[in-house]
């Protein structure tokens, strides 16, 4: 097993190297990214490391918790690269939609979703609820602060003590 905390706190991708299988758990869970309690850095880094163990013949199959395939070595390459220029256009997405502050977050929401279709992702559980969350995620990923709660909700970057 091997401790990435990545998609949530204490989550692990299971490496079998006598059957030259690595499965991945929810690491790759399209943009659904770091639950509350993790880090999205982790979910790239450990991505990343799948597709080093991929190119360098390590592992033979890639399996994930929300694919119901096996991946040989070719179609693992080809996947875990397309999960890794799916997290870079997500934050170029939500980073060109951003101004100084969400005011209007079902704006955002919304413009944010239409992104990600355009890039092809759709995560496990494409839904509005999901999608919503999602938003969320990144815009806390991306270093802003919630104010306010519900339909009321704005999010900032945070004021910089002595600015």
């Amino acid at each position: 097993m091997i401790r990435t905390h990545g998609h949530c706190a204490g989550h692990v991708v299971v490496h079998l190297p006598e059957a030259r299988l690595l499965h991945l758990s929810d690491e790759p869970n399209g943009p659904c990214g770091a639950m509350h309690d993790a880090n999205q850095l982790n979910i790239f880094g450990a991505v990343a490391q799948a597709l080093t163990l991929v190119e360098t013949g390590a592992v033979d199959f890639v399996t994930e918790g929300h694919a119901f395939d096996v991946f040989d070595r070719a179609t693992a390459a080809q996947r875990l690269s397309t999960l890794l220029d799916h997290a870079s256009a997500l934050d170029d997405a939500a980073q060109g939609l951003l101004t100084a502050d969400v005011d209007d977050v079902p704006a955002f929401v919304q413009a944010f979703i239409a992104r990600c279709q355009e890039i092809g992702v759709s995560g496990a559980n494409p839904n509005p609820m999901f999608f919503t969350m999602m938003a969320a995620s990144k815009l806390r990923e991306l270093g802003l602060v919630p104010k306010g709660e519900g339909s009321q909700q704005t999010w900032s970057r945070p004021v910089l003590e002595g600015a």
